[in-house]
């Protein structure tokens, strides 16, 4: 794109468009987050392993403490992506010690993710006091009843310098791709984790579960943004 100077991530998994005065804070496995003037920031295909915000009556009568369920986990609604994204503000404003709430929900547009729920969501919230705007595009994946993927790419800058800032922040998240070989390697990565269980309960008693890497929605997510 016109003005951006395209940097390729060091793992080979992906590339993106970088505007004047902006700089890929970290990149790896197809995603990116990038830093710009003013605080802006932009975020590219982040996944996050998430459970299911009514996951202990899943295990009604196991005798488990809801505490010993995938303890450090963040718990969201699999039914409605702004529910979900509401709750990983909170969970990941807790994780970094921040003050951090959004204040109003500006747009929703329900997005189709196969068997997830998405949409493209703008949204006001007060960080440490600062008035910022969001908009990106949020989308829960479940893995099954436990479960499940979330996934972000989103702009976001101080409410004083959204509006001038919107437009390069959304050139250089549309000049974002990921590579043949990462969408390849996550494919399989999702094939092979369906026969496999890597997580066990703090308690002997704890139903084991499979940790699916769901990274099929990885491509879709790609495919979306590129309309």
């Amino acid at each position: 794109a016109q003005g951006l100077k395209t940097v390729q991530f060091p793992d080979g998994s992906g590339k993106v468009g970088v505007a004047a005065g902006w700089k890929v804070k970290q990149s790896g496995n197809g995603g990116a987050v990038l830093n710009g003037p003013n605080g802006a920031e932009v975020y590219l295909g982040i996944p996050m392993n998430v459970i299911s915000s009514n996951v202990a009556q899943q295990y009604v009568g196991s005798g488990i403490p809801d505490s010993a369920l995938f303890p450090g986990s963040p718990r969201v609604n699999f039914g409605s992506p702004v529910i979900a994204t509401l709750e990983m503000v909170s969970f990941l404003a807790r994780q970094a010690g921040i003050s951090a709430r959004i204040t109003k929900v500006r747009r929703v547009e329900p997005v189709a993710w196969g068997n997830g729920r998405a949409a493209l969501i703008q949204f006001a919230s007060v960080v440490n006091g600062k008035p910022i705007e969001t908009y990106g595009l949020f989308a829960v994946q479940p893995i099954d009843n436990v479960q499940a993927l979330f996934y972000f790419s989103s702009v976001a800058a101080p409410a004083g310098s959204y509006s001038k800032a919107l437009p390069t922040m959304l050139a250089m998240w549309k000049s974002w791709g990921i590579s043949q070989g990462t969408q390849r390697q996550r494919l399989e990565a999702a094939s092979k984790s369906l026969a496999e269980v890597d997580w066990v309960g703090t308690m002997d008693s704890v139903t084991r579960n499979r940790r699916i890497a769901g990274e099929t929605a990885a491509r879709e997510f790609n495919r979306y943004i590129r309309q």
